[in-house]
């Protein structure tokens, strides 16, 4: 998972996956942690960006859109969410 920033300046947590499919990932995610960590944002990747010397390349990876994953939002239901 990377932290994005959301155009109004909001940290995000954004996770870019393989090999399953995001509703899968999610479910997966929320048996196991606490709302708050489960990513905003998945975007599956079917190739990943590299740097010349093999690495992965952060900053060529996909922007989230956020319009796939807007009906997932939940609004925080207290001060400490």
């Amino acid at each position: 998972a990377v932290t994005v920033r959301t155009d109004s300046g909001e940290p995000e947590l954004c996770a870019y996956i393989e090999g399953l499919p995001r509703n899968e990932v999610r479910a997966q995610l929320e048996r196991r942690l606490p709302g708050y960590m489960i990513p905003a944002h998945m975007i599956e990747m079917e190739q990943w960006p590299v740097t010349p010397s093999g690495k992965l390349d952060r900053n060529a990876l996909p922007a989230p859109d956020g319009a796939a994953d807007a009906e997932t939002y939940t609004a925080p239901r207290n001060v400490t969410e």
